[in-house]
């Protein structure tokens, strides 16, 4: 038997099946972050980048392992893995070696997969895509300057006491290396305007702060919050945009917050490599983008590496915050409507052309964590929270979005809450996302769209909504193509939706293909309306497989046939059971429906599928295992 190859998050205090962060609605107690959860198996855990070897990717085990070298290892990021180096004897600080340094705006993500790491002899498992950790220190500045908007006239800048007045008189002095510290209080500029690169360990720098340089505040983060020009520098804008890098390069920006921009707070026009970090933007519904909107499109660079991280975005007219190119990443964010702006995108990442289709690279290893997602329930555009779209038209600009990491996300109120779009957005892996809604007909947890395919849905739930998992289709992109096709849902607990499962038929003429191939293993489905609610086939090409089934009272509604391929499934409380194999039907007789544990140890029939190796509280499955996405006590 091959060892367990997993990370967990603990998300702290759980509430009605949800964490702390979801239970808190309104409000932020948090980072909403901490170490992996440990299982009892062995796994490689805790990846990171450290100041002290820029060329290596640490990380630790629960268990002593071996390895002679670092094949089965796949790092999305723009250096290469060239060997490993274990720890002997220890269970912390092994390492991978690299051919070259990363840096502040490296972005990594890794995976692993038949390789020859063990421990005891014995082969570690497959690991699908997990974050890497940045933990590097913020370049020393080379020179700096001070801006302070309550003085009565400017100085040289070179000093708090000689500080520049305006923020334009800093970005005249912008260039590699110099850092702009900028007090708390009002500046009614805009349109501030820069092209400069600085470099990986040569950036420039804006950064914020309340009474002295690196104070700057952590404002507390809630739906519909007030902005303080007493804690950090306010820019309410006269024009389109804040801040427009156009065509810059390695940036920091930091500790701001924005309002009253009619486009966005940050434009970054075909730039690339940043840090925006503790920034907050509120486009009050008037603004397209509440944060910051990255065009890296095909006939640019495709360089990506910019990171939002712990920052607040809020009623857009359309976004939050859009990214384009590889090895994006937003970490700690917050994406919000507080009143009705018909925002439309909360987080979306965008494919670009790929070099065999006369680009430059496509958007690959980019990566949403640990963020907070909040759409106004009465707000005019239904929503996308998390979006990985590729863009572009078949054949003509054919870009691609791939190999992206979605975890640890909760999200309120979105119809479509990570939505996966389009045949060139694929390989994803969405792992501990909880999608929940307060009104009817509003929520729900993945979209499936437009012909997205080979995708690994891990650990999520959603509560109460519309519906959990969607297919659909619009035939004016890319053509008629399936909702979505072989792609894989585990460990999936649908609670209380109206429809469990939906198909679309297609939003433009209804030419949709079926979806085919989709497997949903371990995962359970309880009360609601209805299973599925399908205008267009799903057939036996689709598999339900050690799935529980109970207190639902309708299998179908829409013209659609339903008959799938049914395996080792338990049904109870609710519609007929359907014809399969291995087909029970035992009460769960669940523990609550916070944790849907269920108690039946005859539920303990199902045959374990090959990389399901927990279950959705990570404790590891034996063979056979638990129907249902919780295991039973006694297994």
């Amino acid at each position: 038997m091959k060892k367990l190859f997993v990370i967990f998050l603990l998300i702290g205090n759980v509430c009605f099946g949800q964490s702390a962060m979801a239970c808190l609605i309104q409000s932020e107690t948090g980072s909403g972050t901490t170490p992996p959860y440990e299982v009892d198996d062995v796994l490689m855990k805790n990846f990171r980048i450290q100041d002290s070897d820029k060329d290596r990717i640490y990380f630790d085990s629960t268990d002593i392992i071996t390895a002679t070298n670092d094949t089965g290892f796949v790092l999305w990021e723009d250096v290469d893995i060239t060997g490993i180096v274990i720890n002997t004897g220890s269970t912390t600080n092994h390492y991978l070696t690299l051919d070259g340094d990363l840096n502040i705006f490296s972005n990594p993500i890794i995976e692993y997969d038949n390789g020859n790491v063990q421990s005891g002899g014995v082969d570690l498992n497959k690991m699908r895509l997990q974050r890497v950790s940045n933990n590097l220190s913020e370049p020393t500045p080379t020179t700096e300057y001070y801006i302070d908007s309550s003085v009565s006239s400017s100085g040289n800048g070179l000093s708090e006491g000689t500080a520049f007045k305006t923020l334009a008189e800093g970005f005249a002095v912008l260039s590699s290396g110099v850092k702009l510290w900028v007090k708390q209080g009002v500046y009614s500029e805009g349109g501030l305007s820069t092209n400069l690169d600085g470099t990986a360990n040569n950036p420039w720098q804006i950064e914020g702060y309340k009474n002295n340089p690196g104070d700057g505040a952590e404002l507390t983060r809630s739906v519909g919050m007030s902005f303080d020009s007493s804690e950090l520098p306010w820019l309410q804008t006269t024009s389109a945009n804040g801040f427009l890098m156009d065509y810059a390069a390695y940036f920091i920006i930091k500790n701001f917050q924005f309002t009253e921009h009619s486009d966005e707070a940050i434009a970054i026009t075909h730039g690339h490599h940043g840090l925006i970090k503790n920034v907050y933007g509120d486009a009050d519904g008037g603004g397209k983008t509440a944060i910051s909107w990255m065009n890296d499109d095909t006939g640019a660079t495709a360089k990506g590496h910019v990171r939002l991280e712990r920052c607040y975005g809020a009623n857009g007219t359309q976004r939050v915050m859009r990214f384009q190119g590889r090895n994006n990443r937003a970490i700690d964010s917050w994406a919000v409507t507080s009143k009705v702006t018909n925002q439309d995108y909360y987080f979306s990442f965008y494919g670009t052309r790929s070099v065999a289709n006369g680009g430059s690279g496509e958007s690959t290893g980019c990566s949403v964590l640990d963020c907070y997602i909040n759409r106004f329930p009465t707000d005019t555009h239904s929503g996308h929270g998390v979006s990985m779209k590729a863009g572009g038209t078949p054949v003509t600009d054919i870009q691609v979005v791939s190999n992206g990491l979605i975890e640890n996300i909760d999200i309120i109120n979105v119809a479509q809450a990570i939505e996966l779009r389009h045949p060139e957005s694929y390989y994803h892996v969405v792992r501990d996302v909880r999608g929940s809604a307060t009104l009817a007909g509003e929520g729900n947890t993945i979209t499936f769209r437009d012909g997205t395919h080979d995708n690994w849905i891990e650990n999520c739930r959603q509560d109460g909504g519309e519906f959990s998992i969607r297919f659909t289709e619009n035939d004016g992109e890319h053509g008629v193509q399936a909702g979505g096709y072989d792609n894989t849902i585990v460990n999936f607990i649908s609670n209380g939706a109206k429809y469990h499962l939906d198909i679309i038929a297609g939003w433009d003429n209804g030419l949709a293909e079926p979806p085919t191939g989709n497997k949903i293993i371990n995962s359970t489905f309880y009360g609601g309306s209805y299973l599925m609610d399908n205008a267009k086939d799903y057939l036996s090409t689709n598999e339900f497989i050690n799935c529980i089934f109970d207190n639902i009272p309708t299998k179908k509604t829409n013209s659609g046939t339903f008959s799938p391929t049914w395996t080792d499934c338990s049904f109870s409380n609710g519609f007929t059971a359907p014809s399969g194999t291995g087909i029970i039907t035992e009460n769960p007789n669940f523990v609550n429906l916070t944790g849907f544990e269920p108690q039946n140890s005859n539920l303990i029939v199902g045959t374990k599928i090959n990389n399901v190796d927990t279950d959705f509280n990570y404790n590891v499955r034996s063979n056979p295992t638990t129907i249902g996405a919780v295991k039973e006590s006694s297994e």
